[in-house]
């Protein structure tokens, strides 16, 4: 029974290290960094794909949801709060232009005009979406 489970633990071993491994380029200047975030990523790339195949949705979506459920994560978990606490978000449209649009709670309440940004991507947008756009 020992000898049996010795070999699961090293089989398991060893699929594990083969698949983090990540070859690092000489000059990258975080290399640990640099192996994790392919490890991530890699790791995305298969529950997308395991869900396209159980019928949850396409691999692209389902890289997009994924990523952005990590991301949202990661924020909560630095800061402490999710990065629409005090906003309202509304979702409109201008000249047939679909916009976001952030307003802080208190300029609610302001009555006379508050300051505004305007803020134009560069588009590309291929992995994430507006949603996950905020940064």
């Amino acid at each position: 029974m020992v000898v049996k489970a010795a070999l699961v633990f090293v089989v398991a071993a060893v699929l594990l290290t083969y698949y983090c491994h990540e070859p690092v380029p000489q000059d990258i200047p975080q290399p640990t960094l640099f192996a994790s975030f392919g490890i991530v990523m890699r790791t995305v790339r298969h529950m997308a794909r395991i869900g396209e195949y159980l019928g949850i949705g396409t691999e692209p979506h389902n890289i997009r949801y994924i990523l952005g459920a990590l991301i949202n994560a990661g924020v909560k978990l630095r800061t402490g709060m999710s990065y629409r606490e005090g906003l309202e978000c509304t979702d409109t449209t201008f000249d047939g232009v679909r916009v976001r649009v952030y307003e802080p709670v208190s300029a609610g309440q302001s009555s006379g005009k508050v300051p505004g940004l305007v803020y134009i991507h560069g588009g590309g947008w291929v992995m994430l979406s507006v949603r996950k756009s905020w940064q």
